[in-house]
């Protein structure tokens, strides 16, 4: 990757902004989800200004090429970051990792080669009862990787002695209980230094053969060039997550960032994760009265057949409750995406009418003439109204009746005191 540009001044211009995170196509990026699963951005960066990375919404970044080789410039980029908390942030000469979501902290396992050419890390939420520092729960582990840029022998030896290194081979063999994921500017092209026997030129066999063996590329068959100089351009950035894990990754992002800033892409993905300790209040119910509509049945069944057509991809790398749990999840999403713009328009609709109906009770001396207008508006009001009621009834657990009412906690109570 091409050293970015150097002043006289001892800050460097940035960074360079490699972004790929579990940031997820910026569905619930950094909102909780109510049920076990929360989705949150990662992404990876090399560029000049963090505004990209909080007008992208990310949770969390991972930099490369950072010359943060003095205190001042670590100093200098936590302000600019706002990552001035304890293990909101970690920086070596080369890496960067930093949460810009609060809820989020670092615990470093282990960093180094050249001044630090990785940072292996866990990343820690805070649970619900986020008394201290006991209460954080590690929800993923990240490997963040410069890779040596000069000769091919130079480049493949980084590799060796990163996987000889006491803790990262361990870490990253040993996926079944944190969900792990490798990133960054890798300096090696698959398309360029492949050779003839499918060898790389630029890494050792054990290297591919771990990520072979054990991750799967999160972009796929969607990759594109994430480096660019003048004519020349590669794909060196990668974003690989464990197999027991690849079914929680969602939205794989490529932005292209200015040129003044970066000769690399921002990569982003959106990773889901499950929280065993910081539950919601319980299981998630669709609004059973959507099911009334036919426009919401079209709807969703032709979203069915979408994420369908992932189905045989995903049992190839999950297994069957994993894949089953993933379509619950894409299901509950749609729903819940149908139902916040229905509910959007309901409350346009009805300040609409409310609004159309003042105006004609003020004109009084054409009342006559607004009369059966007024009606149908009326109508139509009170029908928006009985539909948000109907919500709001399933909202506190009660269904309420003509001639009866049906009330969950009076019907618990009731045959608790008859068991006693």
């Amino acid at each position: 990757m091409q050293e970015t540009s150097k002043s006289e001044t001892p800050l460097p211009l940035s960074p360079e902004l490699h972004a790929q995170e579990a940031s997820m196509k910026k569905v619930q990026k950094t909102r909780s989800n109510t049920d076990a699963t929360a989705t949150r951005r990662l992404v990876q960066l090399n560029t000049n200004t963090p505004n990209v990375s909080y007008s992208d919404g990310y949770d969390i970044l991972l930099l490369q090429e950072t010359h943060a080789t003095t205190q001042q410039i670590i100093d200098e980029f936590n302000i600019q970051f706002r990552t001035t908390t304890t293990n909101s942030s970690h920086w070596t000469q080369h890496c960067g990792i930093v949460c810009l979501n609060n809820k989020y902290r670092l615990q470093i396992i282990s960093d180094g080669i050249d001044n630090g050419r990785y940072i292996l890390a866990n990343i820690q939420l805070y649970t619900t009862d986020n008394a201290d520092n006991n209460t954080l729960l590690t929800i993923a582990t990240i490997l963040n990787i410069y890779g040596r840029s000069g000769i091919h022998s130079q480049r493949s030896a980084f590799y060796t002695e990163l996987l000889s290194t006491p803790p990262i081979l361990q870490t990253l063999t040993d996926i079944r209980s944190t969900p792990t994921i490798i990133l960054g500017d890798f300096n090696y092209s698959y398309e360029h230094h492949l050779r003839q026997d499918g060898s790389l030129t630029s890494a050792p066999t054990e290297w591919i053969n771990l990520l072979t063996e054990h991750y799967v590329d999160c972009f796929q068959d969607l990759k594109q060039p994430t480096w660019q100089k003048n004519s020349s351009q590669s794909i060196l950035d990668f974003i690989f997550c464990d197999k027991n894990s690849a079914y929680r990754v969602e939205d794989p992002d490529h932005l292209h960032i200015s040129r003044q800033w970066t000769d690399h892409a921002l990569l982003g993905i959106s990773f889901r994760f499950e929280d065993l300790i910081g539950r919601g209040p319980g299981a998630w119910k669709a609004n059973p009265l959507l099911a009334k509509r036919k426009d919401v049945r079209s709807a969703l069944a032709n979203h069915i057949e979408v994420i369908a057509m992932e189905i045989p991809n995903l049992l190839s790398l999950s297994t069957t409750q994993q894949t089953w749990d993933w379509v619950k999840q894409e299901v509950k999403s749609f729903i819940k995406a149908f139902q916040l713009t229905d509910n959007n328009w309901r409350d346009k609709q009805l300040k609409k009418l409310q609004g159309k109906r003042n105006m004609m009770i003020r004109q009084s001396k054409n009342r006559g003439l607004y009369f059966q207008v007024l009606a149908t508006i009326e109508r139509q009001i009170g029908s928006l109204q009985e539909s948000v009621a109907e919500v709001a009834a399933l909202r506190a657990g009660k269904t309420w009746r003509e001639k009866g009412e049906k009330d969950a906690g009076y019907l618990k109570r009731t045959v608790a005191t008859r068991e006693a």
